[in-house]
This record gives structure tokens, sequence and C-alpha cells, in this order.
């Protein structure tokens, strides 16, 4: 008996982009230009496999490099994985609360950042460097007896330059008011004593003795 060789063709077509319109439940189709292929279940045409230009534009699963804008899910707020994270995560990462006034310090642990325009509010705590209003007992750094600069004066600072005018007066001459007292309430005092004394000079000019 004759060995008799047949040869089967599936569907085909050799015009680019071509799809078949059609198939039967499993038939298969082939595009010769395209190099894809073609099968149907029966209601819809579909592709069975990618051409190698297809295959060639796929991105590899190890160090893809990815070209055009690439998409994905975007992550929940605040999500910290090895997942791939969107635009839309990044922006969603902003703080929305306002900044903080004179908080604690600390390193913290939230993952949201500050927008680049935020503005803390003005912490009314403070003294403003002009012309400051303080309040309470405010304090600061007492200069050395003698110090005659813009430097601020304390009260201990203020006592002692006061402690060292008085110095050892007694307890009758220690004041402004004891001293003037002491000199009759009289503001050209130096002038009166001078006054004063040359009138007595002149009563003693006048005491003659005689001669011998």
């Amino acid at each position: 008996m004759a060995t008799k060789t047949a040869t089967i063709q599936v569907k085909r077509s050799g015009t680019a982009a071509a799809v078949p319109a059609s198939l039967a439940s499993g038939e298969p189709a082939l595009n010769t230009t395209d190099k894809k292929l073609y099968s149907s279940d029966g209601t819809t045409v579909f592709q069975v496999a990618p051409s190698m230009t297809e295959h060639a534009a796929k991105a590899p699963l190890a160090s893809p490099a990815l070209t055009g804008t690439p998409t994905a899910p975007t992550a929940a707020v605040d999500t910290n994985t090895t997942q791939i994270a969107s635009t839309a995560y990044v922006i969603g990462q902003a703080a929305t609360a306002s900044p903080l006034v004179n908080g604690t310090a600390a390193v913290g642990t939230s993952t949201r950042y500050a927008r680049g325009d935020h503005v803390h509010p003005t912490d009314t705590t403070r003294a403003p460097l002009a012309s400051p209003t303080f309040t309470g007992t405010p304090a600061a750094p007492t200069a050395a007896a003698g110090t005659n600069t813009t430097q601020l004066a304390t009260t201990a600072f203020v006592k002692t330059a006061v402690d060292n005018l008085v110095a050892s007066a007694p307890g009758t001459l220690d004041t402004l008011n004891e001293l003037a007292a002491a000199l009759g309430d009289d503001p050209n005092f130096a002038t009166t004593v001078t006054t004063a004394l040359s009138s007595k000079e002149a009563a003693f000019t006048k005491i003659d003795g005689g001669t011998y």
C-alpha cells in the first residue's frame, strides 16, 4: 500500500492586522504576516499567543526599563511596603494638619511630609525681638558693677550701684534727702558758706590789739 502525504492548512490570512471575523469553537487561524494565532470559544475570537514583535515589547520581570507613562494601582495612605508608589500616593502623603507651635521636641514616626509652602502659626508665647513687652518676672544676666553699655540692668546691678554710691555713709546721711537736709536744703550751699566766712573774716580784722 503506497504511503500518501496529506497537507493540512488552517484558516489563514496574509493581510497585516487582519483578524478572522468568526471561527468555530477551537478552530485555529493564523495571520502569516503578523505571525499571530487566533482561535474562538464559539462566541468571541481571541488571540492565542503574542507574536515575537509583541513579545519583545513586553517588560521583563527583573529590572524592567519601562517607557511612556507606566501606571500602577495607588496604595493606601501610609502604606510602607515594597509596593510601587504612584504619583497619587506620593501627593496623598502630604500632611493636612496645621504645623505645631512650640511643641515638645520629638523625632516623630509619621510617614507624612510637610508641603513646601506650609506656614507655622504665630507663637504668642514668645516675645518679639523688636520692642518686646514682657510679663511676669523677666530675668537677665547681671552685668559687672560699673558696666556702661546697652546691656540690660537687673535689680541686682542697680542695687550694687546704689550700695557702692552710699558706701559707708552713716544711716542719717545715706539718702539724697538726708544729705540735702544736712546742707539746709540750700542749692547754693558753697556760696552761702563762703559768704559767711568772709563776713567773719571782716569782723576779725576789726579787732586791734594795739602795739607795744
